[in-house]
């Protein structure tokens, strides 16, 4: 028992890494620090793939990012981030001003809201729900 045991440790001791440094590529819209609050590794932890998973599941969970992918070399933790697109402006036409705001504000859509298909498809059919309360026919 102590023959297998001891190679065994001696083994699960060579693939224990300590953390040396965390570095965040493509980061637009957050900062480091709040990145490196969601990943939730510190500098000097150890580093296991169970940590890094609960990294990955919990930046695809703050809904900001469309890819992850994560390098450890030489200590070096690097996650390289894909954010998905921000709306940088809305613009809509054939409605008056003051309807307007109404409408995207019922649209849930602003300028700064990340895009993504979800949210366009809930935008549609929210605005189609108003425009059907108002006794507007739309034909799509």
């Amino acid at each position: 028992m102590k023959k297998i045991l001891l190679p065994f440790l001696l083994v699960v001791g060579l693939w224990a890494e300590v953390v040396k440094d965390i570095e965040f590529e493509g980061l637009l819209h957050i900062s480091e620090i709040t990145a490196q609050d969601i990943v939730g590794i510190k500098k000097g932890s150890t580093l296991n793939l169970k940590k890094i998973d609960n990294a990955i599941k919990d930046l695809f969970d703050y809904g900001y990012f469309e890819d992850i992918e994560v390098f450890f070399d030489e200590g070096v933790l690097r996650f390289k981030l894909t954010e998905k697109p921000i709306l940088s402006r809305v613009d809509m036409s054939g409605y008056k001003e003051r309807d307007k705001e109404d409408i995207l504000k019922h649209m849930r859509l602003t300028k700064g809201t990340i895009y993504d298909t979800q949210k366009l498809q809930n935008a549609k059919r929210d605005l189609l729900e108003l425009l059907n309360l108002k006794g507007i026919l739309i034909v799509w």
